[in-house]
Protein backbone atom coordinates (compact mmCIF):
# COMPACT_ATOMS: atom_id res chain seq x y z
CA UNK A 1 0.00 0.00 0.00
CA UNK A 2 2.66 2.52 1.04
CA UNK A 3 6.29 2.24 0.03
CA UNK A 4 7.60 4.58 2.69
CA UNK A 5 6.33 6.88 5.42
CA UNK A 6 6.58 9.97 3.21
CA UNK A 7 3.63 8.75 1.11
CA UNK A 8 1.20 9.26 4.00
CA UNK A 9 -0.07 12.72 3.13
CA UNK A 10 -3.33 13.17 5.00
CA UNK A 11 -5.50 11.64 7.69
CA UNK A 12 -7.28 9.32 5.22
CA UNK A 13 -3.98 7.71 4.28
CA UNK A 14 -3.13 7.32 7.96
CA UNK A 15 -6.50 5.68 8.63
CA UNK A 16 -5.87 3.22 5.80
CA UNK A 17 -2.53 2.34 7.31
CA UNK A 18 -3.83 2.11 10.87
CA UNK A 19 -6.82 -0.04 9.94
CA UNK A 20 -4.46 -2.86 9.03
CA UNK A 21 -3.25 -3.03 12.64
CA UNK A 22 -6.71 -3.35 14.23
CA UNK A 23 -7.02 -7.16 13.89
CA UNK A 24 -3.53 -7.63 15.28
CA UNK A 25 -4.27 -5.46 18.32
CA UNK A 26 -7.58 -7.25 18.88
CA UNK A 27 -5.95 -10.67 18.65
CA UNK A 28 -3.26 -9.64 21.12
CA UNK A 29 -5.85 -8.33 23.60
CA UNK A 30 -7.97 -11.50 23.29
CA UNK A 31 -4.89 -13.67 23.84
CA UNK A 32 -4.41 -11.97 27.20
CA UNK A 33 -8.08 -12.24 28.21
CA UNK A 34 -9.02 -15.69 26.90
CA UNK A 35 -6.98 -17.85 29.33
CA UNK A 36 -8.38 -16.09 32.41
CA UNK A 37 -11.97 -16.32 31.14
CA UNK A 38 -11.78 -19.89 29.89
CA UNK A 39 -10.52 -21.15 33.26
CA UNK A 40 -13.64 -19.86 35.03
CA UNK A 41 -15.99 -22.85 35.31
CA UNK A 42 -19.01 -20.76 36.33
CA UNK A 43 -18.59 -18.46 33.34
CA UNK A 44 -18.16 -21.42 30.98
CA UNK A 45 -21.30 -23.08 32.33
CA UNK A 46 -23.28 -19.85 32.04
CA UNK A 47 -22.06 -19.18 28.51
CA UNK A 48 -22.82 -22.74 27.47
CA UNK A 49 -26.37 -22.48 28.85
CA UNK A 50 -27.01 -19.09 27.23
CA UNK A 51 -25.77 -20.27 23.86
CA UNK A 52 -27.55 -23.61 23.91
CA UNK A 53 -30.87 -22.35 25.35
CA UNK A 54 -31.16 -18.92 23.70
CA UNK A 55 -28.81 -18.44 20.75
CA UNK A 56 -29.15 -21.85 19.09
CA UNK A 57 -32.99 -21.82 19.02
CA UNK A 58 -32.98 -18.27 17.66
CA UNK A 59 -30.52 -19.28 14.95
CA UNK A 60 -32.69 -22.24 13.94
CA UNK A 61 -35.91 -20.19 13.91
CA UNK A 62 -34.40 -17.42 11.80
CA UNK A 63 -32.72 -19.95 9.49
CA UNK A 64 -36.02 -21.77 8.99
CA UNK A 65 -37.84 -18.49 8.39
CA UNK A 66 -35.27 -17.31 5.84
CA UNK A 67 -35.44 -20.63 3.96
CA UNK A 68 -39.25 -20.43 3.93
CA UNK A 69 -39.16 -16.84 2.65
CA UNK A 70 -36.70 -17.88 -0.04
CA UNK A 71 -38.87 -20.82 -1.09
CA UNK A 72 -42.04 -18.70 -1.09
CA UNK A 73 -40.30 -16.10 -3.26
CA UNK A 74 -39.17 -18.82 -5.62
CA UNK A 75 -42.72 -20.15 -5.91
CA UNK A 76 -44.06 -16.64 -6.54
CA UNK A 77 -41.37 -15.98 -9.12
CA UNK A 78 -42.08 -19.17 -11.07
CA UNK A 79 -45.87 -19.23 -10.76
CA UNK A 80 -46.27 -15.59 -11.85
CA UNK A 81 -43.86 -15.63 -14.77
CA UNK A 82 -46.20 -13.53 -16.91
CA UNK A 83 -46.91 -10.80 -14.30
CA UNK A 84 -43.95 -8.43 -13.82
CA UNK A 85 -45.29 -7.03 -10.53
CA UNK A 86 -45.69 -10.44 -8.94
CA UNK A 87 -42.32 -11.52 -10.29
CA UNK A 88 -40.63 -8.53 -8.66
CA UNK A 89 -42.36 -9.38 -5.36
CA UNK A 90 -41.09 -12.95 -5.69
CA UNK A 91 -37.62 -11.68 -6.49
CA UNK A 92 -37.68 -9.45 -3.38
CA UNK A 93 -38.64 -12.45 -1.25
CA UNK A 94 -35.83 -14.48 -2.78
CA UNK A 95 -33.39 -11.65 -2.06
CA UNK A 96 -34.54 -11.22 1.55
CA UNK A 97 -34.32 -14.97 2.09
CA UNK A 98 -30.72 -14.94 0.88
CA UNK A 99 -29.93 -11.93 3.09
CA UNK A 100 -31.45 -13.69 6.12
CA UNK A 101 -29.51 -16.84 5.36
CA UNK A 102 -26.28 -14.84 5.08
CA UNK A 103 -26.93 -13.13 8.42
CA UNK A 104 -27.47 -16.49 10.08
CA UNK A 105 -24.26 -17.88 8.59
CA UNK A 106 -22.42 -14.86 10.04
CA UNK A 107 -24.08 -15.35 13.45
CA UNK A 108 -23.04 -19.01 13.39
CA UNK A 109 -19.46 -17.94 12.64
CA UNK A 110 -19.44 -15.40 15.46
CA UNK A 111 -20.77 -17.97 17.95
CA UNK A 112 -18.12 -20.47 16.84
CA UNK A 113 -15.40 -17.80 17.11
CA UNK A 114 -16.43 -16.82 20.64
CA UNK A 115 -16.77 -20.40 21.86
CA UNK A 116 -13.45 -21.47 20.35
CA UNK A 117 -11.69 -18.39 21.71
CA UNK A 118 -13.01 -18.91 25.22
CA UNK A 119 -12.54 -22.67 25.19
CA UNK A 120 -16.24 -23.44 25.62
CA UNK A 121 -17.63 -26.50 23.80
CA UNK A 122 -19.54 -25.48 20.69
CA UNK A 123 -23.28 -26.19 20.72
CA UNK A 124 -23.43 -26.74 16.95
Amino acid sequence: MFKNIKEIRNIKDFKKLASGFAPVVYAESMAAVAPSVSNNAVFNALLTKVISLIVVPIVWVVLTFSVLVFMWGLVQFVMNADDPGARSTGWQHILWGIIGFTIIICAYGIVRLVTNTLGVPSPF
